[in-house]
């Protein structure tokens, strides 16, 4: 009978040495996502919610294409600024209404797609007014952290990835959320890094096919080139924050927990 208890103890000892040392987290390690589980969620979140998908293309690509339009035949941009590697396309004031008119709507895709009611009323306006605060908040920083070096912003980049999935899903404040998605990014930042380098890829090259566009000086084609490339651009990272949620947050529910 001591023996049996000897041994027991000693199985007790030996699974918590296992534990401590680390060892013990293989699995937690097996189910943090790579690359390919991000790229392919961020696929199949975008074809289960098609229709919400093309209805904001349809409206936006539209939208962006006659407001770049215009912003470029009244000359309220540069023309000669924007003949570069990109499409050409520039923001100007008519530009720029549109952009915060996409913001909102990323408000309501991103809740489509996480299936929580998103109302666009008057009654929601100071959440609709701190999502498109989040966007800001996120955009000037990674562009700060993407002028100092590009590595710096696809590491803050990737840290935040998460932020509009919390605010939408959470229901969270502006710092809330983008704290939320700092930590529980840790130990999958280069993970998500690298897949948001192979999106930029795949746009680059079709940035280049749009460049020969923009070269045949027709506004009106440099303009649709401009939105499709931008709106695909939002929509694919749409899914990418949506399916890096699911997979690695603690508020959607997932096994493991993602931290240093």
């Amino acid at each position: 009978m001591a023996r049996r208890l000897l041994a027991y103890r000693f199985c007790l000892l030996c699974r918590e040495t296992w534990q401590l040392t680390g060892a013990g987290s293989i699995m937690t390690d097996a189910q943090k996502p790579n690359i390919g589980d991000l790229l392919n969620g961020m696929m199949d979140e975008l074809r289960g919610n098609k229709p919400a998908v093309l209805r904001y293309l349809a409206i936006f690509i539209v939208l962006t294409a006659i407001a770049g339009y215009l912003d470029l035949s009244l000359g309220l941009v540069d023309q000669s600024a924007s003949q570069d590697w990109d499409t050409g396309f520039e923001y100007g004031p008519i530009g720029m209404i549109v952009l915060i008119a996409s913001v909102v709507g990323q408000f309501w895709l991103f809740g489509k797609i996480l299936g929580v009611d998103v109302q666009l009323s008057g009654d929601n306006a100071g959440r609709i007014l701190a999502f498109i605060g989040l966007s800001i908040v996120t955009g000037l920083g990674v562009m700060f952290a993407t002028v100092l070096l590009i590595i710096p912003g696809l590491f803050v980049g990737s840290r935040w990835l998460m932020s509009p999935a919390f605010f939408v899903h959470d229901n969270d404040a502006v710092f809330e959320a983008m704290g939320k998605s700092w930590n529980q990014t840790r130990g999958n930042t280069l993970t998500i890094a690298l897949a948001a380098v192979i999106i930029v890829l795949c746009l680059f090259v079709l940035s280049l096919l749009a460049a020969i566009i923009t070269f045949s000086e027709l506004m009106i084609l440099e303009a649709i080139a401009g939105a499709i490339l931008g709106e695909l651009f939002t929509v694919l990272f749409v899914g990418l924050s949506v399916t890096t949620f699911r997979k690695i947050s603690d508020s959607a529910g997932t096994v493991s927990q993602v931290f240093e």
